[in-house]
């Protein structure tokens, strides 16, 4: 039994050295775990089957519990390792004591046999996790937020908080921005930890929480007409759009500006901030994926004949991006894009924006014209560089009422 033993300690070493390179695994407490219980397992299995209590049936029911145990507990690698090792201890059962020859070669196939399938889980893992990490790399966004800082810096902080029924509204928001909880899925993806316990084994990584590309994939940007009213959801973009239209309510040209701001900053297109400065993972460019006459209880009770982004902070003075489709800041973040100024219901609405109202609406008869306001929430404050509140641009509106009533 002597001579097995040290075998079996041979085996576990060689095995484990074959494992560490294949995987590439750093020499941590998980690893060492994994190799401890090899061997535990391993001089319990040489005990049992050198013993003379072999054919012991209360003995054998605990065999046949500890296997259990080890298929519902214990990490893959570990499990397979033990099964192999129980089904050769109840072969064992019914057959003369072995050699230790046999004992040995049953023990180094149960464990080259568990540390390959690891081994190749790990790789596995690991290669499933570069994968992710190059179709969601960390990128830079302090470049395109730099006049944030610029424009900040010459204002001295004179930006105001916001009170009264705004400041009701964005607390409103911000509420229904923190129910995104996607952005630890993309922190775990760059996590290095995460990266080890991918390759240790199976160890770790049984155990944790892992992300996957399916719930972070996103439906990519598009341009939305105008003129679009209804909009047909594919199935698979189904989880991010349908909880804002599940919110039809009024037909109010308000509720038309909650809807637009409410997807042109959705939360699930957020990516994580991984890492100053304004190091980002997963984040989309905000845009509309789809017409806000949706959200409405009539779609068909607004025509939306132009819907304009106003820039605040990157020019010297307010200016209106011109597309013939629906805000996209992928778009309008590119040089050439162009722009015209503020007309003169916009000039006289801006001011009333930076102060105590959230949306300015007037009309002549069934033509109507909207500004409303694109504030920046807490949640933006991680990207942004600028106070909680804050103005950082303005939905325009060109509407036209539709029906019998167009011009109430």
């Amino acid at each position: 039994m002597r001579d097995s033993r040290w075998n079996i300690l041979l085996t576990a070493t060689i095995s484990a050295g074959i494992a560490f390179c294949l995987t590439r695994v750093t020499i941590d407490i998980a690893f060492c775990a994994v190799v401890v219980m090899f061997v535990l397992m391993s001089l319990a299995f040489v005990r049992f089957a050198r013993g003379e209590r072999r054919r012991n049936p209360a003995l054998l029911l605990v065999i046949t519990l500890l296997f259990v145990f080890l298929a519902v507990n214990l990490p893959p690698v570990i499990a397979l390792d033990g099964a192999i090792l129980i089904v050769a201890a109840l072969v064992l059962h019914y057959r003369p004591p072995p050699s230790p020859r046999t004992v040995w070669l049953i023990v180094m196939v149960a464990t080259l046999a568990a540390l390959s399938a690891g081994a190749a889980t790990a790789k596995f893992q690991a290669r499933k996790l570069e994968a992710m990490r190059r179709e969601y790399p960390i990128v830079s966004l302090e470049s395109r937020l730099h006049y944030e800082k610029r424009k900040n810096a010459a204002a001295s902080g004179s930006a105001s908080e916001v009170h009264g029924s705004v400041a009701r509204l964005l607390g409103e928001m911000e509420e229904k921005l923190s129910y995104s909880s996607d952005s630890s899925q993309f922190r775990l993806l760059h996590d290095q930890q995460y990266a080890a316990f991918a390759r240790s084994l199976g160890f770790g990584i049984a155990r944790m929480p892992r992300p996957s590309p399916r719930p972070l994939r996103r439906p990519a940007l598009r341009d939305v007409q105008f003129c679009d009213t209804a909009v047909e959801i594919p199935k698979a973009d189904a989880r991010t759009w349908q909880p804002a239209i599940e919110r039809r309510g009024t037909n109010g040209a308000e509720q038309l500006h909650e809807a637009s701001r409410d997807d042109f900053s959705d939360p699930a297109f957020f990516g994580a901030v991984i890492g100053p400065p304004l190091k980002v993972s997963g984040f989309i460019e905000h845009g509309l994926h789809y017409p806000p006459t949706a959200c409405l209880e009539d779609q068909n009770a607004w025509t939306i004949e132009r819907l304009e982004l106003v820039s605040l902070l990157k020019f010297d003075e307010p200016r209106v991006y011109v597309l013939d489709h629906l805000p996209r800041m992928d778009q309008l973040s590119a040089d050439g894009v162009p722009t015209r100024p503020l007309d003169e219901f916009e000039s006289a609405a801006l001011p009333k924006l930076r102060g105590d109202e959230d949306v300015v609406v007037a009309h002549q008869g069934s033509e109507y014209r909207m500004l409303g306001s694109l504030r920046a929430a807490k949640q933006c404050l991680e990207c942004h560089s600028v106070q909680r509140g804050e103005l950082l641009g303005a939905f325009s509106y060109a509407l036209r009422r539709n029906g019998p009533n167009g011009s109430e």
